[in-house]
């Protein structure tokens, strides 16, 4: 067999029949970019995105309310008393199907498959918001100078816990329930009751702010730090700063080249994603390397909103300005929208 006919029949074997290894790099993923000029959507800010069963997406967006995409369709969901221009921060699914929404002075709710609207007047500008496994739904925000606290849904009323703190910038349920909920001036555990509430009973876990937490599957607590601008785990009882990160990936914050970890998202598989709030980048951490990957579609400053993961496994990204990034396995085939390579 000649040289040439056995390089030949390797690659071709390489290409038909990819490795497990090899389909899991994520340098073997592409962008899709979804915006304004190849879509109907009519706004490029987007600021959560949250998929139903069936794969459709529920796309929060700054000023042009709730959008619904599928395939082809767009649907945008008009609340019957709400101005178009409403501005809707975060995403949940309630209890009984419903479809909780924080945005400003109340928390909106719509149920899809009755297509009824509801709303629940907030005590304070509500931007997150999330449920733990008994349905209790927690939310948070704040307002500037504001000393709040978190509430929690009792079935009739918002009920406030740990008023005192500076406004919430990011919560998370762990896999037992408890709450984590990170104040401008740290971060604190609340232990879940045994139906699913919370009271002031909590311990400070760091003096850290995050924007984003998460979990493992060996149940390490990971955080993108809004406190440090970087990625940490918590190791025992001890934080662990991770740096080295590609240098392209840097940019000069507070007087000093750095990354800055905005948004994060822990995957089945244990890798950690993070979101840049400059450059344009999403970095990837396996535990031992990095490997950065820019999004060619996003100016030095643009910054990507929210990451998530499709049940297909690709990774969309909300952003400020430039609409949806999708990053998406490089073996499927996506045919809306305009493909980037990694750069």
């Amino acid at each position: 067999m000649t040289l040439f006919r056995l390089t030949f029949l390797l690659l071709f074997s390489l290409l038909v029949f990819p490795t497990d290894s090899w389909s899991q790099k994520f340098r073997k993923y592409q962008f899709t970019s979804v915006n304004m000029s190849n879509s109907p959507l009519e706004t490029n800010h987007i600021r959560d995105i949250l998929f139903d069963e069936e794969g459709g997406a529920y796309i929060a967006t700054g000023g042009l309310g709730l959008i619904y995409w599928k395939d082809e369709t767009w649907i945008y969901l008009q609340h019957p008393d709400l101005p178009q221009t409403g501005w809707f921060n975060d995403l949940e699914w309630g209890p009984e199907g419903w479809l909780w929404i924080a945005g400003g002075q109340e928390v909106i709710l719509y149920h899809p498959k009755r297509k009824k609207w509801s709303s629940l007047p907030f005590p304070i500008q509500s931007f997150h918001i999330t449920v733990n496994s008994k349905g209790v739904m927690i939310c948070g925000g704040g307002n500037p100078g504001s000393n709040q606290g978190f509430y929690q849904w009792d079935g009739s009323q918002w009920i406030g816990v740990d008023r005192g703190h500076r406004d919430v910038m990011g919560l998370y349920v762990c896999q037992n329930d408890d709450v984590l909920i990170s104040y401008r001036d740290g971060t604190w555990r609340y232990p879940a009751s045994a139906k699913g509430y919370y009271n002031l009973s909590s311990e400070q876990v760091s003096e850290m702010a995050f924007y984003e937490l998460g979990e493992d599957s060996h149940g390490t607590l990971w955080g993108a730090s809004y406190s440090k601008l970087k990625l940490h785990s918590l190791v025992g009882d001890q934080w662990q700063t991770h740096v080295g990160v590609p240098s392209r990936m840097k940019y000069k914050y507070r007087d000093e080249p750095t990354y800055s970890a905005h948004n994060m998202l822990v995957l089945p598989d244990d890798r950690v994603v993070v979101s840049t709030q400059f450059m344009g980048f999403l970095a990837i951490w396996d535990g031992e390397d990095w490997e950065a990957y820019g999004l060619p579609l996003l100016k030095s400053h643009g910054g990507i909103q929210r990451v998530v993961q499709h049940p297909d496994g690709s990774i969309w990204c909300a952003t400020w300005d430039s609409g949806l990034a999708i990053f998406h396995p490089y073996h499927q085939s996506y045919q809306f929208g305009t493909i980037y390579e990694p750069r």
